[in-house]
Parts: C-alpha cells; structure tokens; sequence
C-alpha cells in the first residue's frame, strides 16, 4: 500500500466523509485558545498518524504567538492560536503522504467544531525553533493553522462554501463511463484544498482503478505532491462511503492508483 495507515485510518472515513464539503480554509479566528478537551484530540490524531511511522510526522502548536503567521504571503491571517507543523524525513519524497496524512487532521478538526487552513509558505523554518525541536533528519514543509472560527450563521457558513471555485469534473477527470458512485468520489476529489486554488490534480478511471497523475503545474514553490495527496485523502473516505473497495498503490507513471 501507497501509505500505511490508510485500513487503520477507514474507521474514520464515514465521519471524515461529509466534512470534506463542510470544511473550507478559515483565515480569521477568535481570540481564544484551544479548550483542553479539543487539545487531546488533536494531540490524539497527531500520535495516531506518527505512530504509522510513513515518513512523516505532525505536531501541534498550542502557544503560536499573534505575529506567527505575518508574511506578505499571508497578512490576511489574524488571531491564530495553534498550528500543526507538518515534516518529512529528509531521505523520502514523502509530499503526498504530507498531504494525505495533514488533511486527514484537517478534516478530525473539522468534525470537532475547529476551523482550519493549510497555509504553505507563510512560516518559515527558523521561526520553529521556538515552538518546536525539528530533527536534523527532518525536513519542515508546511503547517496547517486552526482554531475556534468567527460566529456565523447557517446561510453565511452556506455562502462560504458555495463560493470556493472549483474545477468542472470534466477537467480533474478522464473516463469511459461515470458511474454514480465514481461520481460521488470525484465529487469529493473535487472540494480538496489546494495552494493558491490551483487544484493541480488529473484522475482517469479505466477498468475500475483510479489513476492519480502529476502534471506540470505553475503556480509558485508549492509542491504538486501535497496538494494531490490531500485530493487523495479525499478518494479514500468517498470511495469507502460509497462501497468502492480498494487502497492506494503506487504505479510507474503515476502519483498513485486506487482500486
């Protein structure tokens, strides 16, 4: 298997599901720190996906100061009172597993009431040091920022989401025939996050299998990898849901294949 918590990890998928459309990145949070019942279960989801031991490892930041977030890249941040930092070994190329296993916290978060955002490039590494001890096997890649969202109402929360812009399926998926329940998956694909909105992700269904490609896509230092695994983590829990069995493999020529 592509990534080794991932049967562990299907437990969770028919919770995980719904909140890949109820999720959407949150930049703006009340000034108040995590509860110490919220705290566990972060730390909770943290250790679950440490203990897999697949190359990557996540740690949350309970204590982030108000200046944490202040690069040019992302001023618009305000009051973020906790963060998980997200590292790889330095010896793997373990980007999509970043992605896969990271949104995999974003969506516990968001099944605990917590809003969260991946915000790549807007810490850097030296500012860790503070917070956290990065081993010299490590290699820090990004942080996903979360935390208790403004009030807002149904129709507002509503509004949110239906404003993300989002690709045509037409254009994340190439097929032969769309079932329903394939649909739903790419559905699901669909709503992933992605850095600067770039939803780098092309799938292509052919005999029952999925097929996950890197393209070449512009759009600044982020990794194609990270984001694709996030849109991964997707599949899984929609493709569980909808009684679509397989797991993730790696393949020649792709980033993966599920089926």
């Amino acid at each position: 298997m592509l990534y080794k918590g991932e049967e562990q990890l299907k437990t969770r998928f028919d919770g995980w599901y719904p909140m890949c459309n109820v999720r959407y990145s949150t930049r703006e949070y009340q000034a108040m720190p995590i509860t110490h019942p919220d705290r566990e279960s972060v730390l909770a989801i943290c250790d679950v996906i440490n203990g897999f031991s697949d190359g990557v490892r996540m740690a949350a930041v309970f204590n982030a100061k108000p200046d944490a977030f202040s690069s040019l890249l992302f001023t618009n941040l305000y009051n973020v009172p906790a963060f998980v930092a997200v590292m790889m070994d330095k010896s793997s190329d373990a980007y999509e597993k970043a992605g896969y296993y990271g949104e995999a916290i974003c969506l516990e978060l968001t099944r605990l009431g917590l809003k969260t955002c991946w915000v790549s490039g807007s810490i850097k590494r030296s500012q860790l040091d503070e917070y956290l001890e990065i081993g010299r096997k490590e290699r820090f890649i990004t942080c996903i920022a979360f935390g208790y969202g403004l009030e807002k109402t149904q129709a507002e929360e509503a509004a949110k989401r239906a404003s993300r812009s989002r690709k045509e399926l037409d254009r994340i998926v190439t097929y032969d025939t769309l079932t329903d329940d394939w649909r739903n998956v790419m559905i699901c694909a669909q709503s992933a996050p992605s850095a600067i909105n770039r939803q780098p992700w092309h799938y292509q269904i052919d005999n029952g299998k999925l097929y996950v490609q890197t393209p070449a896509v512009k759009g600044g230092p982020f990794p194609v990898p990270l984001d694709i695994g996030i849109s991964m983590l997707h599949v899984s829990a929609a493709a569980h849901v909808n009684h679509i069995r397989g797991a993730w493999e790696g393949a020649d020529g792709y980033l993966g294949v599920f089926g």
